[in-house]
């Protein structure tokens, strides 16, 4: 599991609202609110920021060096639209993502049966964390 910092980009639908020096966030508390609970119950995560790529299945393993040395820790598809639109609508946003594949190593993705234990420990990690907020 990722519980994502920051999100960065190349490009796309975020060029026309903010310039290349945002990087678009999420809200600091909510994430904290994830983290705790992700905590609680014992899970492993890692935190730090991803880079988000609208590019589907396009990247490869030199692109992942590259965005490691940037300081990135995954690379996925939403983040950065999600915590722009965010800003931009005032609306308060978090992520956490489960990786399903490795493009660094030669693994094969991870079973969809596999997954489904951690899909359902995500979840209620992001309820019980979600839960703890006061509107």
């Amino acid at each position: 599991m990722v519980i994502v910092t920051g999100a960065g980009y190349n490009g796309g639908t975020l060029d026309q609202y903010f310039d290349r020096k945002t990087t678009p966030k999420p809200d600091f508390r909510l994430t904290g609110l994830l983290k705790d609970s992700a905590k609680k119950q014992g899970a492993r995560f890692y935190t730090g920021p991803v880079f988000s790529s609208d590019a589907f299945y396009a990247e490869d393993l030199d692109f992942a060096k590259v965005s490691a040395k940037k300081g990135y820790i995954a690379i996925e598809m939403e983040c950065a639209t999600l915590f722009g639109l965010g800003k931009l609508r005032k609306v308060k946003t978090a992520s956490l993502l489960l990786v399903s594949d490795n493009i660094t190593e030669s693994a094969p993705i991870v079973d969809a049966e596999i997954l489904r234990e951690y899909t359902a420990k995500a979840g209620k990690i992001v309820f019980e964390g979600l839960n703890r907020l006061q509107v």
